[in-house]
């Protein structure tokens, strides 16, 4: 009796602690949404990139993402908690309305999203030149300039360079990637004349950076001059199909023997000619005045201005500059001639990248001493056959140092040996007969002045530049 009493109890206790029945389940509460970008509760007018923060909380579940909008209708999924927005500006001034609202783990979306009205104000771009890359005050008909375009808004904002040579009057379009910009007689340059360059970056609202000048040091018949006032650099014409770069740095003037020679070979045919100095205010750290910041494309497209270059040299070739320039100079149909002499002492000619566009496989490693005077410079058996003349050094001082030993690659032809016991080969031709190397200083060995018969560098250019290279 007293169990069953304990039992109708309970039974009374349980029953009435019950509300509902048991099937029924309790609503899923919807998350709640934060957004932040600044601590103001207003915003002040800002860049068009923003990083915006959000994130979300679910009393009775878990936050599995977001979406995010910026009109309410079109939403974005992500299951970040942030996000670096560029918005785009098609006016000074925008405001763009951001919202975002979190999803929890039963697919319920925030009711009422986060949202931050973000007012942008446009700032322009601007546009520098590449440090190092100042135009040298005299060129040819070729210059190239390269710069850097940035934006606070986002560097991918710019969407045009506008560049103008001499009159800012009439624009020129690039597209917003460029970097660089290399111009010829055909694009407005004024030949023989002073010359200046402007550039500009406009962004995807249509703002302008200011106008960058090259060149923009003060003009130098007036360094005085006032810093909006322009300088500019002088653009030579390319006279003739000859040019002569001159890279050498001794006393000896091998100038007035080059251009009395070329002024009657083949009939004064190369009279008229370029000559281009790139040792002047050269150091062991910088290359010459006059030389282009960009030996590609600058240096090519110079060169390619002529049909033949002849390039000498002392025993300080500007390497650097043939390595880049010959190869290319040649592969679109150009002729070189070069002469040059060797340091003494340590010298390896593939650190300085003389294999490269030289048709020597290697040099030897000492050089033989020096050449004295009346030595004969001996044409090969093969030289000969095509009608190469014997040279002689002249008899000028005691002797002509930086003579080595020249391996040819495979396929060129040994031109020229010295009368020497170690009997140095000095000169090779390239298998295509588009360039001929000489190792030596082809001004002293133009013979003895007093015997006109031994004065044959003429009969040796005419050899190189007309019958070889098919003037």
């Amino acid at each position: 009796m007293y169990r069953l009493l304990l039992f109708l109890i309970l039974l009374f206790i349980i029953g009435g602690c019950i509300d509902q029945p048991a099937s029924e389940r309790i609503a899923n509460i919807p998350p709640q949404t934060f957004v932040w970008l600044m601590p103001d509760d207003t915003l002040r007018t800002t860049t068009s990139r923003q990083h915006v923060h959000w994130w979300g909380d679910d009393p009775d579940g878990f936050v599995v993402g977001y979406e995010w909008s910026f009109n309410e209708t079109d939403w974005n999924w992500t299951e970040r908690n942030d996000s670096v927005f560029l918005l785009s500006l098609q006016q000074d001034d925008t405001t763009y309305s951001f919202y975002v609202r979190a999803v929890d783990n039963e697919g319920a979306r925030d009711p009422n999203p986060a949202s931050l009205s973000i007012p942008i104000k446009n700032t322009p771009p601007s546009v520098e030149f590449v440090d190092g890359t100042t135009v040298p005050k005299t060129t040819f008909t070729v210059a190239t300039f390269a710069w850097s375009g940035t934006d606070p808004d986002g560097d991918d904002t710019i969407i045009r360079f506008l560049w103008a040579l001499n009159d800012t009057t009439e624009w020129n379009e690039l597209s917003g990637e460029s970097s660089m910009l290399t111009v010829r007689a055909a694009d407005g340059l004024r030949v023989n004349d002073n010359n200046v360059f402007y550039l500009k970056a406009q962004d995807n609202a249509g703002a302008f950076s200011k106008t960058a000048i090259m060149p923009n040091d003060p003009a130098p018949d007036n360094p005085e001059r006032p810093p909006d006032t322009t300088a500019y650099w002088f653009v030579r014409e390319p006279v003739g199909d000859l040019l002569i770069i001159n890279d050498y740095d001794l006393d000896d003037r091998p100038d007035t023997m080059y251009t009395a020679i070329f002024d009657t070979l083949g009939g004064g045919i190369f009279r008229d000619h370029s000559i281009w100095d790139i040792r002047r205010g050269r150091t062991e750290m910088q290359r010459g005045d006059l030389v282009p910041p960009f030996v590609n494309p600058t240096v090519v497209e110079t060169m390619r201005l002529f049909g033949y270059v002849y390039w000498y040299s002392d025993n300080g070739p500007s390497y650097s500059v043939a390595q880049s320039a010959i190869p290319r100079y040649l592969e679109t149909g150009g002729r070189v001639l070069m002469s040059v002499t060797f340091p003494t002492g340590v010298f390896d000619p593939r650190e300085q990248g003389l294999v490269d566009f030289a048709p020597v496989d290697s040099i030897a490693e000492r050089d033989i001493g020096f050449v004295r005077p009346r030595t004969r410079i001996i044409p090969t058996d093969q030289a000969e056959e095509l009608g190469y003349p014997e040279l002689i050094r002249d008899p000028v001082g005691f002797g002509v140092g930086g003579v080595r030993n020249l391996i040819p690659q495979t396929g060129a032809m040994p031109l020229y040996h010295v009368d020497h016991a170690e009997n140095p080969l000095v000169a090779v031709k390239s298998p295509d007969n588009r360039m001929i190397f000489f190792g030596l200083r082809l001004h002293r060995m133009n013979g003895d002045p007093a015997d006109p018969d031994s004065r044959r560098l003429g009969k040796l250019f005419h050899k190189i530049f007309i019958d070889e290279f098919g003037n």
